[in-house]
């Protein structure tokens, strides 16, 4: 039943890529769910879409949401989906947001999808330990550039390889394309942010840790987690360093 799921993952990411574009270039509306936290209509519409399919073969499977309350139905699949990550960028029409889902086997991340809809990047695990993109072509490593990816907030320090990104889905999922030397999210971060990244990276063999340096673990998908450092194994420490030191 695992790759029936995650075949369904691979059209819906498509299918919701596709629409997305169409509203981006309309009138984008937003709202605010708290101070600081927007919402568009397209993160709204994003999440029906991808909830709507998924209820259509899988009614029974754990639903969690950016968008939505945990829906638990004892079932031993839980789908974890950022429906638009890097809303900020989406606002601003930026093209740095992607759409994230990943799917969970009792404990266990499985697989997972990240699609840029505009620019139509995509990473894409499944059942085979290879990532490759939503048209199942290998993902290519290239030499890995020396820029650290953080959110524009972060780009202020006096490292010159800080360079700003919108959604962090998108640049750990960079990192394991070679563009960049490490992907990092200082602030508390939720488990749909990155659960799909989550199992992209760990299959690229690159080391994701919190900013403690601690394993990051999906058991509790409500509690937040503190922040996120996601880079080749050779590099991990030293980054870790400068984040305790506060040059990062």
């Amino acid at each position: 039943m695992k790759s029936k799921r995650i075949l369904l993952m691979k059209d819906i990411l498509l299918e919701a890529a596709k629409r997305c574009r169409v509203l981006y270039d309309k009138e984008i509306i937003v709202k605010y769910k708290a101070p600081n936290n927007p919402v568009s209509n397209i993160d709204v519409e994003m999440n029906d879409l991808i909830k709507q399919g998924i209820r259509k073969y899988f009614p029974d499977d754990n639903w969690c949401s950016e968008e939505d309350p945990f829906q638990k139905n004892n079932s031993k699949f839980t789908w974890i989906v950022d429906p638009i990550d890097g809303t900020r960028s989406l606002i601003k029409k930026i093209p740095e947001f992607t759409v994230s889902m990943a799917l969970m086997y009792e404990s266990e991340i499985v697989a997972g999808g990240v699609i840029n809809p505009i620019t139509k990047e995509s990473w894409f695990v499944g059942e085979e330990s290879n990532v490759t993109d939503l048209m199942d072509q290998s993902i290519i490593r290239r030499k890995s550039q020396k820029d650290i990816l953080v959110s524009y907030s972060q780009e202020k320090s006096d490292l010159d390889q800080l360079k700003g990104m919108g959604s962090i889905a998108l640049r750990m999922c960079k990192i394991v394309s070679g563009e960049g030397l490490a992907a990092i999210s200082l602030r508390y971060i939720h488990s749909w942010d990155i659960a799909a990244a989550y199992i992209i990276a760990k299959k690229a063999n690159l080391v994701i840790t919190n900013c403690k340096g601690e394993a990051i673990m999906f058991e509790d998908l409500y509690k937040k987690i503190n922040g996120v450092v996601v880079s080749l194994r050779d590099e991990h420490r030293e980054i870790l360093d400068a984040i305790g030191q506060r040059r990062i």
